[in-house]
């Protein structure tokens, strides 16, 4: 008995402990508006514990221009929703969401700094309207899996990459709108021209408002999954894209061959195929372009 009793106090302690450690933030302007607000012992410090019962960041960072990065927010446990206009014109560029939220709201990022690329976990299940637009510093977005529902006009900005997972259900009118920006013409990735392009991993294509992606239609490119291109063309809100194409296809001429796997495996090799799109290339979407992506490409062009 004395055993466990011995034991229950240990791990009480180390709970207790783990609460009470002091946050170490990055940004000492995150951090002093934090203190400020929800400092509960005075200590002039953050602490695990205290983090975890804000339920709301109000106004706090609204407009705040000083701000710019906020991974320490993920110990901000209590909270389970990114307030609407929570950085709402702000100098943030970065941040780490909390498991406990699950939607994220209205203007929550909009005109801030955040980007060039921000990823919404999959246990956010509702992005609001206009929540990331006009964030012309963001250029790559990319929702994980369990993504649920996309707010009209959440996007609004110079975006080149829009990752959309199998578990999108809606998604709200002109939910991206192009402002400007150019393609990324990096190391890794290769681009035919200058645009937008959407990825969906749903091989239905999922409900959309009928102006989804109205300012895109002829400019934008959606890349769907093996054998998924004629549903999404014969869908009466997808299918006024003009451009569609299936992953696998990593040189886009609208065909998956044998080229494709010789482009592949190029690229494996540590070379630079003149027209190549490595996100195409990923068809088994486990964010490694490998062996495996060439024989799934052979396996669909053999019909297996």
């Amino acid at each position: 008995m004395k055993k466990y009793c011995s034991l229950f106090l240990l791990l009480a302690l180390s709970v207790h402990t783990s609460l009470s450690q002091n946050i170490s933030f990055a940004d000492p302007v995150v951090k002093s508006l934090c203190v400020a607000k929800w400092d509960t012992n005075g200590d002039g410090e953050l602490n695990v514990e205290e983090a975890s019962k804000v339920v709301s960041l109000g106004t706090t960072f609204r407009a705040n221009t000083n701000i710019k990065l906020f991974h320490e927010l993920r110990f901000f446990t209590g909270l389970t929703k990114i307030d609407d206009y929570a950085f709402y014109q702000s100098g943030l560029k970065e941040l780490s969401l909390p498991s406990s939220v699950s939607e994220i709201g209205l203007y929550a990022f909009s005109l801030s700094s955040i980007g060039p690329s921000f990823v919404v976990p999959g246990h956010v299940k509702t992005i609001g309207e206009n929540a990331f637009s006009q964030c012309y510093g963001l250029s790559s977005v990319t929702l994980e899996e369990g993504v649920e529902t996309l707010g009209a006009l959440a996007f609004k900005g110079p975006l080149i990459n829009l990752f959309l997972p199998s578990t999108i259900q809606y998604i709200g009118h002109q939910v991206v709108r192009i402002s400007g920006g150019t393609t990324s013409d990096g190391d890794t990735f290769y681009y035919p021209d200058e645009s937008l392009y959407i990825y969906e991993y749903a091989k239905n294509p999922p409900s959309i408002h009928a102006n989804a992606f109205v300012t895109l239609f002829g400019d934008g490119f959606l890349i769907v999954p093996f054998g998924s291109k004629q549903l999404y063309q014969s869908n009466t809100a997808w299918n006024r894209f003009i451009k569609i194409y299936e992953f696998g296809d990593v040189n886009m001429d609208g065909v998956i061959n044998i080229s494709d796997v010789v482009a592949l495996v190029d690229f494996i090799l540590g070379n630079k195929p003149k027209r190549f799109n490595s996100y195409m290339a990923d068809v088994n979407a486990d964010k490694t372009i490998n062996i495996s992506d060439a024989v799934a490409i052979v396996k669909y062009i053999l019909g297996d």
